[in-house]
């Protein structure tokens, strides 16, 4: 019998086997009552957009109304930018313990910029936060780039 597709016809994007071990594990981990909703809320979180669904299974519609217009605008909870943000840190975590390449900042902040609507300016250069981390060899401590951009300190003027 012949094949149908070859190996030339078809592309295999070289990422789609790490996503989707991450969520055949989550899956496995997390054995939800409806797949269809948790893989809608999986795949949101992975791509750092809000989940469709809360935890209930309740669609979820976060608009508000511009005070310019009639226009319904949507914005992400607080809820929702928090996950986007664990996603982001998640998808560049090197290890167990919590650390990324410092090659890697510049892409980490701009995933952050796109999964919450920011401005380039909003947040500060790849530079300026390399400066203020701490860092051991090459790698950064993702927890202290969520705690510098995210969790207001009096010496800090990184804030989103």
């Amino acid at each position: 019998m012949d094949a149908l597709y070859s190996v030339e016809q078809v592309h295999i994007p070289p990422e789609l086997g790490t996503i989707m071990k991450q969520y055949t594990k989550a899956i496995l981990r997390d054995e939800p009552t409806d797949v269809y909703k948790y893989s809608a809320n999986f795949f949101a979180i992975i791509s750092g957009k809000c989940p469709p669904f809360d935890e209930n299974g309740v669609f979820v519609e976060d608009e508000y109304v511009s005070t310019q217009s009639n226009d319904k605008i949507s914005t992400p909870t607080l809820a929702c930018r928090q996950e986007s943000i664990d996603a982001i840190l998640q998808k560049y975590s090197k290890s167990e313990d919590g650390t990324a390449s410092l090659e890697d900042l510049p892409h980490i902040l701009r995933e952050i910029i796109t999964a919450l609507g920011l401005k380039e300016e909003d947040l500060p250069s790849a530079t300026e936060v390399a400066s203020v981390l701490h860092t051991e060899g090459d790698f950064i401590d993702l927890l202290e780039l969520r705690q510098l951009l995210f969790e207001p300190e009096p010496q800090s003027h990184f804030h989103v």
